[in-house]
């Protein structure tokens, strides 16, 4: 391994601690998207219940985004490498990909119906 491939896994590395930090915000936030979603069904107030759909579609959007960075980083690999887990990874990356497509949809459109 040369120095080249030690800066970009070095850098890969950052960016996934990152992701990690961010994925502590979006704990947190769904923490508060729950809070809204029982305050909704306390007070059957909608503005609560809009409060928490959004907050679910940023989480969802964000979170497709990290996904489709590691469909990238792993095709990247793919390439390099032509192993067989590495389709395993990419079909597993791909179905995630559109799990979270369809569960986004789903909120967008409950998120709509609330406004």
């Amino acid at each position: 391994m040369n120095s080249i491939d030690n800066s970009v896994n070095f850098r890969r590395l950052q960016i996934e601690d990152l992701i990690w930090i961010i994925s502590i915000g979006l704990a947190i936030l769904n923490i508060v998207s729950n809070y809204y979603e029982r305050l909704y069904l306390k007070s059957n107030d909608i503005k609560f219940r809009y409060y928490s759909l959004a907050i679910n579609v940023l989480i969802i959007i964000v979170v497709l985004l990290f996904y489709i960075y590691f469909f990238i980083l792993n095709y990247k690999d793919f390439n390099s490498a032509h192993k067989k887990e590495y389709y395993l990874g990419e079909i597993s990356n791909i179905l995630f990909i559109i799990g979270l497509f369809i569960l986004l949809y789903v909120n967008v459109k409950a998120f709509n119906f609330t406004t």
